[in-house]
């Protein structure tokens, strides 16, 4: 659970990607998911696991299960982002805590690199 805290405290303090490359990656991501998945939704979404700056999809396939793609861009100074996946059987946002992954990730993003 350090890593959680660790990650609330960094979000808390500086919470966007640069700005000129924030407001680029929005509007880029936006347009292409306009064009690749138009049954997906902008939705405004209130819930604690999403930070500001963040961006909601939602394709609603059913009456209960919601479909969801976030784009989550990095922190202030960092040209990283997340694109997040996810569903729900309850027709609603998947609230999870934690974002859970096979391997820890190295300190210096080797994972990142071709």
């Amino acid at each position: 659970m350090r890593w959680l805290q660790a990650l609330n405290t960094a979000f808390a303090v500086e919470n966007d990607m640069r700005k000129e490359y924030g407001k680029t990656l929005r509007e880029l991501f936006a347009t292409k998911m306009k064009l690749q998945f138009p049954q997906f939704e902008d939705v405004k979404v209130k819930s604690m696991y999403l930070w500001p700056g963040d961006r909601a999809y939602c394709w609603r396939a059913s009456d209960r299960l919601h479909c969801w793609i976030v784009l989550s861009p990095g922190k202030k100074d960092s040209d990283k982002f997340m694109v997040l996946i996810g569903w729900s059987k309850q027709g609603r946002y998947p609230e999870l805590s934690i974002v859970t992954c096979a391997e820890s990730p190295t300190t210096n993003s080797e994972e990142f690199e071709n």
